[in-house]
């Protein structure tokens, strides 16, 4: 499927992305930009402020996705608008490996994949110059309503320190509407 959204984005033809959003946690002080809790059974729920267009929010799954500096070599996911880059490959020293699996949910997966594990790759024959990142199949646009949904599949996920986490991407806004909030439930597979 061709991804237009880059594209449109630069034209202006979708919502308003240049929003930025910090969490208060009701007392005037912030959250950061990561925000994880439980959901019970070992599952949690991440949702990442991915608002800014220019700078990356990283996230460390083996801190219990908490927000790490995109500077060091700790992080595992790092986020910016609609783009999730891995420590690993072209993206990071990390060597972060990935693997899409198309009609899971996270429910299904239950044990770490065999094979089928990638790395952001340099920029491939496409409609833009941004690298091939391996979490790319996450989203589908659509053009006609310029709304961007979680695509419904898993990914397989061996972070900086070898442990395994199955993710699933639920959504791209927030309650309010607001593109760049990527939510996303995990749980350990180790």
């Amino acid at each position: 499927m061709t991804r237009v959204l880059p594209v449109l984005l630069a034209l202006g033809c979708a919502p308003s992305l240049s929003e930025t959003h910090v969490w208060d946690d009701g007392d005037g002080s912030t959250l950061g930009k990561v925000v994880t809790s439980g959901e019970g059974d070992g599952v949690m729920s991440t949702t990442v402020d991915a608002t800014d267009a220019t700078a990356w929010t990283a996230v460390d799954l083996d801190a219990d996705a908490v927000e790490a500096d995109y500077g060091d070599d700790v992080w595992d996911l790092a986020f910016q608008r609609f783009e999730i880059a891995v420590n690993g490959g072209v993206t990071g020293p990390g060597g972060v490996e990935a693997v899409f699996m198309e009609g899971l949910e996270l429910s299904d997966v239950t044990a770490i994949p065999e094979e089928g594990w990638a790395t952001d790759e340099p920029d491939g024959p496409d409609e833009n110059a941004l690298p091939d990142y391996v979490f790319r199949p996450w989203f589908d646009y659509d053009g006609d309503t310029h709304v961007v949904s979680a695509h419904p599949a898993a990914f397989a996920v061996r972070s900086t320190e070898g442990r395994h986490f199955a993710l699933q991407m639920l959504e791209y806004y927030d309650d309010a509407g607001s593109p760049g909030m990527i939510t996303f439930r995990w749980k350990r597979l180790d």
